[in-house]
């Protein structure tokens, strides 16, 4: 997997840190990110939730091609996401 994911920048910070490993991929969203959509506007907030989603499916399709699961958990570690690959 590519760090190039986790370094696409929303408002200049990093979005991500990530390990992957035989048991799967986890991904950590980074506390700037989630600052930076905890202060986004109202018009702001459309394109902060289609840019996760974007993420999301990104990582599907890498979760899926690898065969491996994937967990996303927040700045504080907590799960909020988890994919299981297709077959």
């Amino acid at each position: 997997m590519s760090n190039e994911l986790c370094q696409e920048h929303l408002q200049g910070d990093q979005i991500c840190s990530f390990k992957v490993s035989l048991q799967g991929i986890s991904v950590q969203m980074t506390a700037e990110y989630e600052q930076a959509i905890a202060i986004s506007n109202e018009n702001d907030a459309i394109s902060t939730a289609s840019h996760l989603q974007i993420l999301q499916q990104a990582l599907e399709v890498i979760s899926d091609n690898a065969g491996i699961p994937l967990a996303i958990y927040d700045a504080q570690g907590e799960q909020f996401y988890q994919h299981k690959p297709r077959s």
